[in-house]
């Protein structure tokens, strides 16, 4: 009973924070740092908290490397997108993949290609009814998050 509640209780508890980051960025497209870096310590403090408790250490490491290869793959992507993947969502993808890392380190790259592909199909179903244009910003949030969502439910199932 506690290993399932040590593997949800970041993910459950990151949930609010999650929410309102998604509807920020979808009103404003902004992910305001304020907001995140409550996210971040929440996130952060919780897997060491968690970690320590369960005298394992190797989790939390595991969790960090998989942030820092998140981290490193969108700013990557940010360089290569000249700006249009905006660098909230890079910061947001460092906190993101604590929680990959913690509850499913193998799917970083699972979580990484859901997220472009909900949001190239929410794209291509807006553009199909006019709603966008091509070049138009999208608010990239919420999509990190559902993804970061579906990749650690992935490994329940």
């Amino acid at each position: 009973m506690f290993e399932y509640a040590h593997v949800w209780l970041p993910v459950i508890l990151f949930l609010p924070f999650g929410w309102s980051l998604s509807v920020t960025d979808c009103r404003s497209h902004r992910l305001p740092n304020r907001d995140m870096i409550k996210c971040f310590f929440l996130v952060f403090f919780t897997l060491a908290v968690l970690s320590f408790s369960g005298d394992d250490f190797s989790k939390f490491l595991e969790a960090i490397k998989v942030a820092l290869l998140c981290l490193g793959v969108f700013v990557i992507l940010h360089l290569m997108s000249r700006g249009q993947l905006g660098m909230g969502d890079v910061k947001y993808s460092f906190i993101l993949g604590l929680l990959v890392g913690w509850t499913n380190p193998d799917g970083w790259m699972i979580f990484i290609w859901t997220s472009f592909a909900m949001a190239a199909l929410w794209s291509v179903g807006k553009s199909l009814r006019r709603e966008i244009r091509l070049g138009d910003h999208i608010a990239f949030g919420p999509f990190l998050t559902v993804a970061t969502i579906t990749t650690c439910l992935w490994i329940a199932f």
